[in-house]
Formats: structure tokens, sequence, C-alpha cells
């Protein structure tokens, strides 16, 4: 290396990425999209209450947890199916669309049937 990067000038973006979901939704660029919710979707009370409050501020989508890694067999893993019915009942009430995650890549059939964006957490990228 012959001289060090000007580390007091910020990196110029490349390009900024806007990722359509809907017709009337979009993620980047200048578009701020929230998506809040249970981080363990636990039961339809639950869910549905987060999820009007979630319309109620303006946020567009609902991210709930249908299936919970977790270290101990003996803990909460989640609803599973049920919890993601719950998830895209209540989100379609309210007008939201629905983040979840896939935990293996046996879930990702099961978790598009009813989520409009899957998500990947950091452990599943890990590659081990």
């Amino acid at each position: 290396m012959n001289r060090l990067p000007n580390i007091q000038t910020p990196t110029p973006i490349a390009e900024h990425t806007v990722v359509p979901i809907t017709s009337e939704v979009a993620v980047g660029g200048n578009n701020v999209v929230l998506m809040a919710g249970p981080c363990s979707v636990e039961s339809y009370a639950q869910t549905r209450a987060a999820a009007e409050a979630v319309a109620r501020v303006g946020g567009r989508i609902l991210r709930g947890g249908a299936f919970k890694p977790r270290t101990s067999p003996d803990s909460f893993q989640g609803l599973g199916q049920q919890g993601l019915e719950i998830l895209r009942d209540v989100a379609d009430e309210f007008g939201l669309l629905v983040i979840t995650e896939a935990l293996a890549v046996e879930h990702v059939p099961l978790v598009a049937r009813y989520a409009d964006i899957i998500q990947l957490g950091s452990r599943n990228m890990q590659h081990y």
C-alpha cells in the first residue's frame, strides 16, 4: 500500500438501490418503510394488537417470528404454521405486508405461502 485512504471523506454510494415489494411499497432509495411487530407470534390477540399499532402509526409491514431459534429444545420454539396463519390473517385485516424468518431450507416453501418477504437471519448466513 503506497498511501492510506482518507477516512474523513465518506465513500460515495455507487447507486441508490430501490427494491419494489408491491406496486405500493418499495424499500430503499429515499423510501422509509416501517416494519414492526412482536419478536415472537404467541397468540392471535397479541399479534392483532401489534398489527393494529403498526398500521396506526403508518407502518407498512408486520414483522413477527413464527419459528424461534432456541439453544434449549425445551424452550418455546414458536407456533410454526399456526403463527404464519395468524400473521397473514391480521396483516390482511390491517392492509399490511408480512415479513418473517425462515430458519431452515425446509421452511421456505411454507413461509413463502404466508409471507410477502422471507427474512434470512444472520445465523443462517454462516453456512455451518
